[in-house]
């Protein structure tokens, strides 16, 4: 969520560097790149701050002539010569790398992740399965998990990931992935001891604050959600005030709501995203309903509908149809 804010602040030392750099293929930010060789993120000439390998997938935030702007846990800059975007042909190429390296465990692994983001979620068992055999790995283990949780098969992904954890205790990621499983089983307690586990070994995993704070709203305890939120707000802000927002807009529990401090949240969610954002603006709409502004909420929530388009959903519009007879929104 804070991708535009990131790749903002990265620009300035490579603005002239690249101007002119010969260009190959032609990318945009939003495009997804598929990694085909060992290389490192940079962030300023020639520094880097992490390494790359092949079937790494991607999305790319900016571009700067050669160099594409991309995350892999920390944010960086790719030559994109040893790129190429997603699709069939990523893997064509990853499949002629095992031809020559046939025991490299990482290349299938590589080619599982891709498979993966194709949709091809079985073939991609099946490469997790041989980079397993040719070298066993926690994180081979929590990738093929990771797949199994695709497929809804969240027993088969907790026995990998209990077997990632074996290899590597303090694999906060497997900690982490294992709670999602729970939850998918409706294991919740479980799914919080697992979040508990990843917030310990790494404090600032987003994505840990977030799936705990879900699974304290479906557990009904929304002061242990908003805290979850409001912590989330000084690493990820986006994805933190609008989350809070939307549990003090929308939550069951009259206690828990309050509407004047969900505008606040929201509004400053739409702000760091150039209020361009349907999702967010849907929860300002909420949060105004919850202030009894009716009236902005209406208005927010028509924009939402002309963001969205054809993408609009029906809960969007069945919203608006509230808001418009003087009603707020409640999970």
């Amino acid at each position: 969520m804070m991708r535009c804010v990131a790749a903002a602040s990265a620009v300035w030392w490579v603005a002239g560097w690249a101007t002119g750099a010969a260009m190959g293929q032609q990318y945009e930010p939003g495009d997804q790149v598929v990694v085909v060789a060992k290389a490192g993120l940079q962030v300023s000439g020639d520094t880097e701050v992490d390494e790359v390998g092949p079937g790494l997938v991607a999305e790319i935030e900016a571009v700067n002539g050669k160099w594409l702007w991309l995350a892999n846990g920390m944010r960086g800059w790719l030559d994109q010569k040893h790129a190429i975007p997603l699709n069939r042909a990523a893997i064509d190429r990853l499949t002629a790398m095992i031809r020559r390296n046939p025991k490299d465990a990482g290349l299938y692994s590589g080619r599982a992740a891709v498979w993966k983001h194709l949709g091809e979620i079985d073939t991609a068992i099946a490469d997790y399965s041989e980079a397993i055999r040719i070298k066993s790995s926690a994180s081979a283990y929590n990738s093929r998990a990771r797949a199994w949780d695709a497929k809804g098969e969240y027993e088969k992904a907790i026995v990998d990931y209990n077997e990632a954890i074996r290899l590597d205790p303090k694999n906060a990621a497997a900690f982490n992935n294992r709670g999602t499983a729970w939850s998918g089983l409706g294991e919740f307690d479980k799914a919080i001891a697992d979040y508990n586990e990843a917030s310990r070994l790494d404090p600032k995993n987003t994505s840990v604050y977030i799936s705990r704070g879900m699974a304290w709203e479906i557990k009904r305890e929304y002061g242990k959600a908003l805290a979850d939120y409001n912590a989330l707000q000084s690493l990820d802000p986006v994805s933190g005030h609008n989350a809070a927002a939307w549990v003090l807009a929308t939550c069951p529990d009259a206690a828990s709501r309050n509407g004047k401090q969900a505008v606040i949240n929201a509004t400053k969610a739409c702000e760091l995203t150039d209020w361009k954002n349907a999702g967010y603006l849907d929860t300002l709409a909420a949060a105004y309903a919850e202030a009894g502004d009716f009236e902005k909420a209406v208005e927010w929530q028509t924009k939402v509908l002309h963001l969205a388009g054809e993408q609009g959903s029906d809960a969007y519009r069945a919203r608006l149809e509230l808001y418009k007879s003087g009603k707020p929104y409640h999970e």
